[in-house]
């Protein structure tokens, strides 16, 4: 079971979703791409039991994304959501003890809050950050991605969000045999967090820079994540040679990218071993 609020900024308003006994310390958690705070929901339920006592779990639709409203001026650069984390985390209290979570996109944003607010997070985890910057130079992921988007919209303008995601989703490995299967209301969801993707964020993920200098000030802070299925892919390659170049530790999860939602209770176990070592 869960609590649910609406956090507003004054630019948007975020829609929250609080697992588990209030008060303890916060674990925030931010979905990636083409998705919503749904993305947790079976693996933040199982957290607030394994880890009842000790944390208090949080998961929130990014701006744009199905319960969560448009930002007011129109703005999805990573700078932005970067301080909605931030406001959610002042919100909830315990500033400067959070845990976040970032899974993709998610990390992405993680990211850009350990440049802007360092004091504000105490460990943060990436699960496959975004970071083409660490690919091979002759690799072509970024190029397919680009032509996936092209396939979000139809000659007319129209959007086609769905055939878009027919090739996003294998390219970011596909969904695990032994996962679950989307919800009727995560369907329903699907159109708004892939317009949010597609139209408003894609750019700004695709081409950002993240501040190396910052990550490298933090990494006894940072811990990477990925799927075992990922290994040998350009998602495995990223991780690799980003936990290299900053000497981060990495963990294995059972299944490939999306993980944490394909194997909630694999996942959680793992998540639970790290968050209480």
């Amino acid at each position: 079971m869960y609590k649910e609020q609406t956090i507003s900024t004054g630019n948007v308003d975020l829609y929250v979703r609080q697992y588990g006994e209030e008060g303890q310390t916060p674990l925030l958690l931010i979905h990636g791409a083409c998705t919503d705070c749904d993305f947790y929901a079976d693996a933040a339920e199982k957290l607030s039991h394994l880890l009842a006592g000790k944390y208090t779990i949080y998961a929130y639709d990014r701006r744009g994304c199905a319960r969560s409203s448009d930002p007011k001026d129109g703005e999805y650069d990573l700078a932005a959501q970067a301080k909605d984390a931030l406001a959610i985390l002042k919100e909830i209290g315990h500033i400067g003890e959070a845990t976040v979570l970032g899974h993709s996109a998610g990390a992405s944003v993680t990211m850009q809050l350990l440049k802007d607010a360092p004091e504000a997070v105490k460990k943060a985890y990436l699960f496959e950050p975004v970071l083409f910057q660490y690919l091979p130079e002759d690799d072509t992921t970024k190029e397919q991605f680009y032509d996936i988007r092209k396939l979000a919209f139809s000659k007319s303008g129209r959007p086609t969000y769905l055939r878009a995601l027919s090739k996003f989703v294998p390219l970011i490995g596909g969904p695990d045999p032994r996962g679950r299967q989307s919800t009727e209301e995560e369907l329903q969801n699907l159109p708004r967090d892939s317009e949010a993707y597609f139209v408003h964020e894609f750019d700004r993920i695709m081409e950002a820079k993240p501040d190396f200098d910052a990550l490298r000030a933090a990494k006894d802070h940072i811990t990477l994540l990925v799927g075992e299925k990922s290994v040998g892919t350009w998602r495995g390659t990223v991780v690799e040679n980003f936990s290299k170049d900053l000497d981060l530790p990495v963990y294995y999860f059972p299944g490939a990218h999306n993980a944490i939602f394909d194997l909630p209770d694999e996942a959680s176990w793992i998540l639970t071993g790290l968050l209480t070592r």
